[in-house]
C-alpha cells in the first residue's frame, strides 16, 4: 500500500467584505448558498463545499473547491454572515488539494518505474474525504493497472493511500 502525507501550497488572498451590521443567524444552508454563489461568478463552478459553525453564532469555516476554466483550486475561507451583511477572507491553493495529491502520487509512482497516466478523484462527502481510482502503467514492460486511492484532507495537510496490493488490469490504449 503506497501511503503519502503532504502539506498543500496555499496562498492567502482576502476577498470581498460587504456590509456591516447587525442582522439575524443565517443557517449553515444560507452560507453554502452565498459562497457557492459568490465563487461561481463568470463561469467557475463550485465542485464541493463544507461549512462548519465557527466558535461565534455568525462565524463560519467554509472550505470550497472551484473550477475556474483550465485551473482548479480549494479555498479555505473564514465567513462571518448575518441576514444583513457578509464579509469573508479566503486563503487558496493552487492547483486544488485533490490535484495536489495526484501530483504527489504521480512523483512518488515515477521513482518506482511506473507512470501514473490517468486519475479521476472526486471529494466523497461534505467532510475533506476524497478518493477514486488511478490508471498506472510499468514503464518496463507496460503493463497498465488501475487501482483506488483514497485521501483525507484535514486543514492545509492531507494523506492519500492507493491499494497496489489489488491492481485490476486495464486494456493498453
Amino acid at each position: 500500500m503506497l501511503s503519502i502525507k503532504s502539506i498543500a501550497a496555499a496562498a492567502p488572498i482576502a476577498l470581498l467584505l460587504a456590509g456591516c451590521g447587525m442582522g439575524e443567524p443565517v443557517s449553515i444552508e444560507e452560507v453554502e448558498a452565498k459562497m457557492t454563489e459568490d465563487f461561481s461568478e463568470d463561469g467557475a463552478e463550485v465542485t464541493w463545499i463544507s461549512v462548519e459553525e465557527g466558535e461565534e453564532g455568525n462565524d463560519y469555516n467554509v472550505w470550497i473547491d472551484v473550477v475556474d476554466g483550465e485551473e482548479t483550486s480549494t479555498k479555505n475561507c473564514d465567513v462571518s454572515m448575518t441576514s444583513m451583511s457578509s464579509s469573508y477572507s479566503c486563503q487558496t491553493m493552487t492547483p486544488s488539494v485533490i490535484d495536489q495529491a495526484a501530483e504527489l502520487l504521480r512523483g512518488t509512482y515515477t521513482e518506482r518505474g511506473i507512470d501514473l497516466l490517468d486519475y479521476e478523484f472526486e471529494r466523497t462527502g461534505e467532510d475533506m474525504a476524497f478518493g477514486g481510482d488511478a490508471t498506472i502503467q510499468n514503464t518496463a514492460n507496460g503493463a497498465r493497472a488501475l487501482i483506488t486511492c483514497a485521501g483525507e484532507q484535514e486543514g492545509t495537510q492531507f494523506n492519500i493511500n492507493c491499494d497496489d496490493g489489488t491492481l485490476r488490469p486495464v486494456p493498453a490504449g
